[in-house]
């Protein structure tokens, strides 16, 4: 039998949904925390729950599919709502005349039917994909259609997640030096895309009716066996298990796989705490890169803060054929055999992870610092490429701070929280990039804090932003902390 080619239909679209998603997804908590302005406790909690979101909507898609619409409808249908979403996302990017309240209103509202699309789709596409093949005839053929269908997730990951930060970073648009439009319309085009390559195929698929759903039929077989069991506890009656009871409304056959399935989720249950680790890559790791240069000096490359989330799927296509020839054998000739074992040593690998990074934080923050009563503490970081003159009329300070470099005055005194004036001048190799070279401000000083602010522009002017004080030195741009 020849190898069924409605299967590339279904391939191409899982590669452009991937891409779509993990576009968005690798530059959305920079998007949250530079744009939107949210800090970034609040940035990690909508990441995570749009991530959350994004896989717990499989149950609806998986009842939807099996017990109403089909594998193709939910695909379809679903895929629109998922489309819709980025466009969402994408026009609230561009939304500079809204308010940042409705900003935020409408990039959230993208962000949910992005979750309630990818997540009704993700237990579909795969299986529809299996529908294609006649089993047992074509079992190699479908060995190896997931074969391909999993590495084109992992292209479409690997891809987006190094192109989309140089979309962000690297292009100006809309008078901003960052372009999140771009980063997050050339996802939206691969999901639309991605539509118009699954409907293409549509003549050719075997497009199977909907049948009863696994997740229903298991829920209903439990609480019918419960409630059975719980009626009839003052009688005689008993049986070798208690979902035995919901025997007069389910085969013997679904109560053994009921009984089966059960009998192994316990092995489910660490997972949460894995990807839970696993996930912060896209939350708080990004906005730990933030804090570093990026500089890759024997690759002559600045690596782009969330350009970290790259490092997952290149490992995993690099290393699949070094554990397969030399981990796997190794492991084995310590004892390390079983799936089990496996599994407990790559969790131990990522709260090991998660202790290098702490390690990490500590050295980018140092060592904390005592500020004696009735002073405060100041830092100026400069973002430009060029030098800025900082003045206070106050004499505290008049110097010419260099790019990239930070001005740390230990000692102020300050009563409370107390404001002084303060001018920037920015060098004449600079000045062609703004309208106006020139700030009067004023910098905020807490008594026994450290209180710092990022010298940056925004809308081609130049901008004294506060990034908080010496608990809370996040910055979005791509210093050195010194």
């Amino acid at each position: 039998m020849a190898y069924p080619k409605s299967v590339w239909f279904i391939i191409c679209n899982e590669f452009c949904e991937r891409f779509s998603y993990y576009g968005l997804r690798t530059v959305l908590v920079l998007y949250l925390t530079s744009i939107l302005q949210y800090n970034d406790d609040q940035s990690t909690i909508i990441y995570h729950m749009i991530v959350f979101l994004a896989y717990f909507s499989p149950l609806f898609g998986a009842i939807i599919s099996d017990s109403y619409w089909g594998k193709f409808k939910t695909i379809l249908y679903l895929s629109i709502v998922y489309a819709i979403g980025n466009l969402v996302v994408t026009g609230a990017s561009l939304a500079d005349s809204f308010s940042l309240n409705n900003q935020r209103y409408l990039a959230l509202l993208g962000l949910v039917l992005i979750s309630i699309g990818t997540g009704g789709i993700k237990p579909c596409v795969s299986s529809f994909g299996g529908d294609q093949f006649e089993l047992p005839a074509q079992e190699v053929y479908l060995q190896k259609f997931f074969s391909i269908f999993y590495f084109s997730i992992n292209a479409g990951s690997l891809i987006s997640t190094s192109i989309t930060p140089e979309l962000r970073k690297d292009v100006q648009c809309f008078g901003r030096d960052t372009c999140f439009p771009l980063a997050f319309g050339i996802p939206a085009v691969l999901m639309v895309i991605s539509i118009f390559i699954f409907i293409s195929g549509k003549p050719l698929y075997k497009i199977k009716k909907p049948e009863s759903n696994v997740i229903v039929t298991t829920s209903s077989c439990i609480y019918n066996a419960l409630k059975k069991k719980l009626s009839l506890f003052s009688s005689n009656i008993t049986k070798s298990h208690w979902l035995d009871y919901a025997d007069d409304k389910f085969s013997e056959k679904e109560i053994s796989d009921i009984r089966s399935a059960l009998e192994v989720i316990y092995l489910f249950i660490p997972f949460p705490f894995f990807w839970a680790l696993f996930d912060q890559q896209g939350s708080r790791w990004t906005l730990q890169a933030t804090l570093m240069n990026g500089r890759i000096d024997f690759l002559n490359w600045t690596m782009k803060p969330d350009q970290m989330q790259v490092v997952n799927p290149l490992l995993v296509l690099l290393f699949i054929p070094i554990f397969e020839v030399l981990v796997y054998p190794l492991l084995a000739k310590i004892g390390i055999r079983k799936p089990l074992q496996k599994i407990a040593l790559g969790g131990f690998l990522a709260a090991l992870a998660f202790v290098l990074s702490a390690i990490v934080q500590n050295m980018i923050m140092g060592k904390a610092i005592h500020i004696d009563a009735g002073n405060g503490q100041l830092r100026l970081f400069n973002g430009f490429n060029c030098n800025v003159t900082v003045k206070s009329s106050a004499n505290l300070f008049d110097h010419n701070l260099a790019s990239l470099e930070t001005l740390e005055i230990r000692e102020i005194k300050v009563s409370n929280e107390t404001s002084f004036p303060i001018s920037l001048f920015i060098d004449s190799s600079c000045s062609s990039k703004l309208s106006e070279t020139n700030l009067m401000s004023n910098v905020s000083i807490v008594e026994g804090k450290e209180t710092s602010y990022f010298i940056t522009h925004m809308n081609n002017k130049l901008n004294l932003k506060r990034i908080g004080y010496v608990d809370d030195l996040t910055k979005h741009s791509n210093p050195v902390l010194r």
